[in-house]
């Protein structure tokens, strides 16, 4: 049976009527203040217009006003705009400009040009962890918001294919693109999600929160499964890798995802190994790719102190409602992202739509009950925008990711369409390349762009080191053309102190590229 996500939140309490739903710092929600918290939330903002068809922004870190936040918007049949905190000032304009928005949830902000910017769009402001300062016009603080709700009682809105979320993301041609899922969507995730966790878990084991909300992985993965199935959701708003370790050790949580830019923060942390590691069951890696080293680092200092999880990969987009093949389990298979989650399809296609045979490589096409309802375009009725109906009328999604299916049906990732090097009349796949210098030990994290020397195009690698090694660019050279094709060996290798990162936390290749 379809529902909204606030419905399915529900059911689940219900089920589950006793244990904690959030904690963040020393806060902790039970499963019944949580609901009271998102039922006041939803009567204030009812209160201030919000219904069915409009939107709410929230400019939230990852905390628990954020999770309450979603479910109160949901049960209006409203859409949650997640918008990143510290988005450049246009983003955040953008998103207050939409016609539909008709208020805004936010953190209490140093940046005075934020909050301005919030301000001077008249829209009613409910800002979280506000100081005691006095709060700018026509702004509420959380609490106050709280306290005034609970004198309304809001509707519930029923519709499961309405738009839930609206997520600002990369889209499947490079261009910036805003996703509108719906609760169905969401919902489905959780569902699928459930043939992989142990029916016989128990209810109130810890799974840490780390993913911010405006990253879908980090609204269907890290929080709507966990939650809706008897876990207590740890939030940490501001991540490091230490801060991380200390919630692993205080709270030894069961499930965990993150993006391999977290996995690779965490493992290095000093507190990380430990016994508490045992608990650990689900953990999952999304957003990118995830190197052998990495997963290998990662599951070697699990063992080591008697736990028995697995760094598992996958494969996924915000257009799928963030994952849609998983590589877990025994019959997990190397270098693979896995085979679909029940109910998906995936495909691999040439130039001219047709299917191809296992092995060949074209671009991933994906169908099920997750694809999006379609791209947002000034208009929160329209549908189908960047989804495609076949012959038999399914919903495809052309991903601009290229890979191979192998015959037992595992997808093998090959890159980002649009990163394809051309060079002496071969087509080369960055994250092969990349692929073999992470095989060397010292390596943390690489990428492959295409780039000019003496005149002529060649190919960079820029890489970032897990410890220093003298010679390190010459040893990543001599590795690169003993395992790599001629035409795919990168000419010159630049060390960084670090990658520069997109939004989303992804490496922004084309910010290499432009020094390339």
């Amino acid at each position: 049976m379809k529902q909204t996500c606030y419905a399915y939140m529900r059911a689940a309490f219900a089920a589950l009527p006793d244990g904690p739903a959030a904690t963040q710092s020393e806060r902790t929600l039970s499963r019944a203040a949580f609901l009271r918290e998102v039922d006041a939330l939803a009567g204030y903002l009812s209160s201030r217009g919000v219904a069915a068809g409009t939107v709410v922004a929230v400019l939230l870190p990852t905390q628990i006003e954020a999770f309450t936040a979603f479910y109160a918007i949901n049960r209006l049949g409203a859409v949650a705009d997640f918008v990143h905190p510290l988005a450049a000032p246009c983003d955040v304009a953008a998103a207050l400009a939409i016609p539909e928005t008709k208020a805004v949830i936010a953190a209490d902000s140093p940046d005075s040009q934020l909050i301005e910017r919030i301000r001077a769009s008249g829209l009613p402001c409910i800002l979280c962890g506000a100081a005691d300062a006095p709060l700018p016009a026509g702004a509420v603080s959380y609490e106050e918001c709280l306290c005034a709700g609970r004198a309304t009682h809001a509707p519930v809105a029923d519709d499961p294919d309405a738009p839930a979320a609206l997520l600002h993301g990369g889209g499947t041609t490079g261009e910036s693109r805003s996703v509108l899922l719906s609760s169905a969507n969401l919902n489905a995730i959780a569902q699928k999600l459930e043939g992989f966790d142990q029916p016989t878990r128990v209810s109130g084991e810890a799974a840490l929160t780390l993913l911010p909300l405006f990253h879908a992985f980090g609204l269907a993965v890290a929080l709507h499964y966990p939650l809706t199935h008897g876990y207590r959701c740890v939030a940490l708003p501001r991540f490091s890798g230490e801060a991380a370790a200390a919630l692993l050790r205080q709270y030894r949580p069961a499930f965990l995802v993150g993006v391999p830019e977290l996995f690779r923060k965490l493992t290095d942390a000093p507190q990380f190994a430990g016994d508490h590691l045992r608990a650990l069951r689900l953990v999952f890696s999304g957003g990118d790719t995830l190197p052998a080293t990495l997963a290998d680092a990662f599951d070697c200092t699990v063992r080591a102190h008697g736990g028995n999880a697995r760094l598992q990969c996958g494969y996924g987009l915000t257009e799928v409602s963030s994952v849609c093949s998983v590589n877990a389990g025994h019959d997990a298979q190397p270098q693979s992202v896995g085979r679909p989650l029940p109910g998906i399809t995936i495909e691999i296609r040439d130039e001219q739509q047709r299917l191809l045979p296992p092995g060949a490589v074209g671009e991933i096409v994906i169908g099920g009950d997750t694809v999006m309802l379609g791209y947002y375009q000034g208009d929160l009725s329209a549908r189908d925008c960047g989804v495609v109906r076949d012959a038999d009328g399914r919903r495809l999604i052309y991903s601009g990711d290229l890979g191979y299916l192998d015959a037992d049906g595992y997808l093998y990732f090959s890159g980002r369409k649009k990163r394809v090097i051309l060079q002496s009349g071969y087509t080369v796949f960055p994250a092969e390349i990349e692929a073999a210098a992470l095989q060397l030990p010292f390596v943390a994290e690489a990428c492959a762009v295409e780039g000019r020397q003496e005149g002529r195009a060649c190919i960079r690698l820029f890489v970032t080191l897990r410890t220093p090694t003298p010679q390190a660019e010459a040893k990543i050279l001599a590795h690169c053309q003993a395992c790599l094709a001629r035409y795919a060996q990168p000419r010159a290798v630049e060390i960084l102190s670090a990658m520069p990162r997109t939004s989303l936390g992804k490496i922004d290749y084309r910010q290499l590229s432009d020094r390339s």
